[in-house]
């Protein structure tokens, strides 16, 4: 992971991490439990975490039959979070505040619908 880290900062690189590891196959408008792998990475090369909210309608995505129909998909960007100064024991309260953050973000797309 160190390598990685360096190349990350010398390199000024641009990762994308989708932080519940898996599709979430049963959406019903709640995120799955984070992974931390990449907050992780985050805090040790020090750099911001930017979070991407995509919202998929049920009449563009039916997730039981895995078909897509027509209709607008909504992200959102949200404010970046600083992740300078923190250690390694902060990684846990990051993660859950992105989380929340996300998921905040999530239920007001999904009320405009």
């Amino acid at each position: 992971m160190n390598v990685i880290n360096e190349r990350i900062k010398s390199e000024r690189l641009r990762v994308c991490v989708f932080p519940e590891g898996t599709r979430n196959k049963a959406f019903e408008g709640k995120l799955l439990p984070f992974k931390k792998g990449g907050f992780h990475m985050a805090q040790q090369c020090q750099v911001p975490i930017v979070p991407v909210v995509i919202y998929m309608p049920p009449t563009v995505y039916d997730s039981k039959r895995w078909v897509f129909g027509r209709g607008a998909i909504k992200v959102r960007v949200l404010e970046p979070v600083q992740t300078t100064g923190l250690t390694s024991g902060d990684v846990t309260e990051l993660t859950n505040s992105v989380q929340q953050r996300m998921q905040e973000a999530l239920d007001e797309m999904s009320k405009r619908e």
